[in-house]
């Protein structure tokens, strides 16, 4: 109980860095937050895959780990690149409490699920009311992929209640960030990109 408890708290300290998904200033401020919550996710997902002690979770989560900073170099490159900003973006990485797979799965849902219904279209609106289509489509993609994230960590759920065996290997999109368990796609389902791109993580 203690665990679930701590667990909750440092969950508590990476959601507060979306609290504002519904209130974004500007583009710019709903990048950063973007960023920020993207990076803590990381961050999260990387401490989730030093504690598991099934090798499949914990590979998947290092996957996941990836993935967000991918989303988060896509946020970072297009705010100076469409000159939002002339310097980076950055992070307030929070501590994370970790405790049992299932846990952190929920937790994984939870995250992914705000993110994809609520953070992004949020401030993609924000984006392209101010004109600028560019960032509201790149969050518009990263809500996407989001939402297979989601997923992955639900079925992957259900599978280790079941008994079911996990993949041992999952791949990871260089461009959108998307995760493909078992073996690379011939393409990428979100952005299209080639399979053989491609970032493999093993077991």
């Amino acid at each position: 109980m203690l665990k679930k408890i701590s667990l909750f708290i440092s969950l508590m300290f990476i959601f507060f860095s979306f609290a504002n998904a519904q209130t974004a200033k500007s583009t710019l401020d709903g990048m950063m937050q973007s960023y920020n919550g993207e990076m803590n996710a990381s961050s999260m997902y990387a401490e989730f895959a030093k504690k598991s002690q099934n090798k499949s979770v914990a590979t998947m989560f290092k996957a996941a780990s990836a993935a967000e900073a991918i989303h988060a170099k896509l946020l970072n490159d297009m705010a100076i690149s469409n000159k939002l900003t002339t310097k980076p973006l950055t992070a307030k990485i929070d501590p994370v409490k970790t405790s049992t797979d299932n846990e952190h799965l929920k937790a994984g849902i939870k995250g992914e699920t705000y993110e994809y219904t609520k953070m992004y279209p949020a401030f993609s609106k924000v984006a392209m009311a101010e004109g600028n289509k560019d960032v509201a489509n790149l969050m518009n993609m990263i809500a996407s992929v989001e939402k297979t994230h989601a997923q992955l960590y639900d079925k992957t759920m259900r599978d280790l209640a079941s008994g079911k065996g996990l993949p041992e290997g999952y791949y990871v999109c260089p461009v959108c960030g998307y995760i493909e368990k078992g073996s690379s796609p011939d393409t990428c389902p979100i952005c299209n990109a080639a399979g053989s791109t491609f970032q493999a993580f093993l077991s």
